[in-house]
Formats: structure tokens, sequence, C-alpha cells
């Protein structure tokens, strides 16, 4: 079972300070408590994208919200929502909230059902995936309903995977609870992911007609999205 967990530095915070605490010191500390945790992934929106070739307007976009997301999966909901077993104890769980706290303005946690796509990066626990990753939390669009923005994305998903020959890895996660009072109502979240940033310039919008079909396919049910390019850091696989 997957959860995301969209999180902001606190007012006044450095981003790219945060962004590296997060990843050798907050990070660390829940792989070493969170016993029940299977997989844990940390991604930083700290990666400038390359000049897309035949890319232009597809969907709005709002600007990227969040600077660290995590993905992190267990065997059941539970081992993620209660904290207290989530990190062996009340007392540890507090400890690891306070510290994360110190220095992260908020945190948003969703619960997903992650349907791949196509899968063929390559990732090593402890490393640095290379290439971009790009994190989409989205909206279907104004007026639709969850079952038709489903179905829309699904049809899309082939449409994709078929036009984007560069990515390495797509990944639709679906969701289907949201765990944070306050947290935006995000129906789903997109993961995609380029090797290199040369697949990702000419891989992503391969020919000039790239752009009108995924445009055509999206325009039926897309709403605002918000690109968070990113590096993926391994901490578990």
């Amino acid at each position: 079972m997957k959860f995301f967990t969209l999180i902001r530095a606190a007012a006044g915070q450095d981003k790219k300070s945060f962004q590296q605490w997060f990843v050798r010191e907050h990070a660390p500390m829940v792989l070493e408590h969170a016993r029940r945790l299977e997989r844990y992934i940390v991604n930083l929106a700290d990666t400038d994208p390359p000049p897309v070739e035949n890319m232009g307007f597809v969907a709005p976009q709002a600007a990227p919200s969040y600077d660290v997301i995590t993905e992190m999966w267990f065997g059941s909901a539970g081992d993620f929502k209660d904290r207290a077993r989530l990190f062996g104890s009340a007392a540890r769980a507090d400890a690891i909230q306070k510290h994360l706290a110190a220095k992260a303005g908020s945190a948003f946690s969703y619960r997903v059902t992650e349907i791949v796509e196509k899968d063929q990066a390559v990732l090593k626990a402890g490393q640095r995936t290379p290439g971009i990753k790009i994190v989409i939390p989205l909206f279907w669009l104004d007026g639709l309903s969850d079952d038709d923005g489903r179905n829309g994305w699904q049809v899309h998903g082939a449409i994709a995977s078929r036009t984007h020959v560069g990515m390495s890895k797509y990944v639709r996660n679906l969701v289907e609870e949201t765990l944070t009072a306050g947290a935006p109502a995000y129906p789903a979240i997109g993961e995609l992911h380029f090797a290199s940033p040369d697949d990702m310039r000419y891989g992503l919008m391969p020919v000039a007609h790239s752009l009108e079909v995924i445009a055509f396919d999206t325009a039926r049910w897309l709403g605002p999205v918000e690109q968070h390019y990113c590096s993926e850091w391994v901490m578990k696989l």
C-alpha cells in the first residue's frame, strides 16, 4: 500500500538547505525507526528541466507548491496511519514529528492506488536515481466526476506511454484517501521519469504531432496541474 506526503519548507527556511536537511537527516531518522516500512523514496523539487522540443501549452499549470515529496509503501493502511505503530511508540512518533515540524511548514499525506504503466528505471538503494523525475499533483477538469476523471486518465495512460517515448518510468497514482485535514483535494498524482535530460528534451514530445495528440486527449479530463521537477533519492527498496 502506497502513501504520498507533500511537504513545504517553513516560512523563512532556505529551500535548498531544507531539502538537504531532509534527505540527509530527517529521512534517515524515519528509516531507522519505521520498521514496517517496505520501500521509501524521497523526491527533492530541486531540478531545472531542459527545454523540450515541440513543447507548448497542454494544461493549466500552477507554480510548484512543494519542496519535498515522499513515497512510502507499507503492508497495510494502519502501518502508516497509526503513528505509534509507524515509529514503534508514541514517544518516538512525537520526537520524529517535532524534528520535521522544526523546519517544515506543512505536510499533506495521501493514500493512493499505484498503477505502473511503464518501468525501465534503474533504482539502487541509498543512491540518487539518474535523470529527472516529474511528480504531478493534478485535478480533473472542473465539473468532471471522479469516475470520469479516472476513466479519462486511464485512456491517457496508453496514449502517454506511446507518445512520451523518452520516459523510463510512468506511474499513475489514484488518491483513495486524503489523510491530512485541510490538504488540497488532489484526486491523482502522476510520475514521469527520464533517465537523462536529453531523454526528456527529445523524448517527451518526440515529433511536432506529439503535442497535438496529448493536448487533444487531456482537454477532455485534465484540470490544473503542479509539475515538480525532482531528483529522486532511494532510501529503501
